[in-house]
């Protein structure tokens, strides 16, 4: 019984990942890109699909960018946005420049703006986010 419980969180666990990304896949316009990202930051989701996401290395081909956008930037602005405090203060070294691959923005039924910029981030950045994301997988786990 327990056996099969396993299994069916897996593939329940399986099956909403390859949503997330198809979803992302669908994306078009910067506002439904800004809308995708206000969803993952905003409401309960499965935290393996931030951490499937960082580590992938497909691309998007969305009107944001003349260039592909490399799904691992869209999740890390997920991820930026959604753990900031969880991230620290040493997570922007102070007064250097990041580079933003672009700004994507949305405006919601109550007319206020969400605007989230695709930042291109360093692999001390994405290690720290993984490090984070898999501490709120383990913080949900153990309740």
């Amino acid at each position: 019984m327990i056996r099969n419980l396993v299994w069916i969180i897996l593939l329940i666990s399986a099956t909403a990942d390859a949503s997330s990304l198809a979803e992302l896949k669908q994306v078009q316009d910067n506002p439904q890109l800004a809308k995708f990202i206000h969803r993952m930051v905003t409401e309960n989701i499965n935290l393996e699909e931030l951490l499937d996401g960082l580590r992938s290395t497909e691309k998007l081909n969305v009107a944001l960018s003349k260039t592909e956008v490399p799904v691992r930037e869209v999740y890390g602005t997920i991820v930026a946005e959604r753990f900031q405090v969880e991230l620290g203060k040493d997570f922007y070294e102070q007064g250097r420049k990041y580079d933003v691959r672009g700004t994507c923005m949305f405006i919601d039924r109550q007319n206020r703006t969400w605007r989230f910029n695709i930042m291109i981030f360093e692999e001390r950045q994405y290690n720290l986010m993984e490090q984070v994301v898999r501490k709120q997988i383990d913080r949900v786990r153990s309740k």
